[in-house]
């Protein structure tokens, strides 16, 4: 009997879609940004609107992303997409490093593991302040 080899490339996008929704948002583009054209396309198309960059552990903690993944993403895939983004997740370790970017559809905001007088340090200092959040919805 013949052994059959599948890259993953080779499957249909419906069985991609089923895979790639078991990982984050952050994860899918991350990987396969700038990959292959239809492997790419599918993260554009399905991922690109809603990213978390915070990753929540089994015990409910909330962690940041590698420093090392989030400075290649910010680099180089966030150009291509910040226009597409209308929802984005953000701890405090990352929080200045995204919204330094800037994203004309964005209208909601999650931010989780911030402390309340962090919080209150953001909303009365310049970062969130400087920022065009008119219709931002910000969800603690």
């Amino acid at each position: 009997m013949k052994k059959r080899i599948i890259d993953l490339p080779d499957l249909p996008d419906e069985i991609l879609l089923i895979i790639f929704n078991k990982l984050g948002s952050f994860d899918v583009l991350y990987s396969l940004l700038n990959s292959t054209q239809r492997l790419d396309r599918i993260a554009r198309s399905s991922y690109s609107k809603s990213i978390n960059f915070s990753i929540e552990l089994s015990d409910g903690q909330i962690c940041p992303i590698d420093s090392a993944e989030l400075h290649r993403f910010n680099i180089e895939m966030l150009p291509q997409i910040h226009d597409r983004i209308q929802m984005m997740t953000l701890e405090p370790t990352n929080i200045e490093r995204i919204l330094s970017s800037q994203f004309p559809n964005l209208h909601t905001l999650v931010l989780v593991g911030f402390s309340p007088d962090l919080l209150l340090n953001y909303f009365t200092g310049n970062l969130l302040q400087s920022r065009n959040f008119n219709y931002l919805i910000v969800y603690v």
